[in-house]
C-alpha cells in the first residue's frame, strides 16, 4: 500500500463514518475490500458495484440540483 497522505486520512474517516451511519456505504466498502483480497468482484458483489454505479449517476444529479457540490451551477 502506499504511503497515505493527510487527504487520505480524511478521505478514510468520511468512508469510516459514512459506514457507521449508514449500512449500504458499509457494503460497499466490503465488497470493495473482497474485491480487492481476491483480485475480482464475486456475481453478488459485481451485481452491487452495478446498481452503486446508477445510484452514483442518479445521486450526482441530485447534488447538483442542491447545489452541494463545488463544481454546481
Amino acid at each position: 500500500m502506499a504511503t497515505l497522505n493527510g487527504d487520505d486520512a480524511k478521505t478514510i474517516k468520511r468512508l469510516e463514518e459514512a459506514a457507521c451511519e449508514h449500512g449500504v456505504v458499509m457494503d460497499l466498502l466490503g465488497a470493495i475490500e473482497d474485491w480487492q483480497a481476491s483480485g475480482r468482484p464475486d456475481e453478488y458483489d459485481m451485481h452491487f458495484f452495478e446498481l452503486a454505479a446508477l445510484a452514483a449517476a442518479l445521486a450526482r444529479e441530485e447534488r447538483s440540483r442542491r447545489g452541494l457540490d463545488k463544481d454546481s451551477d
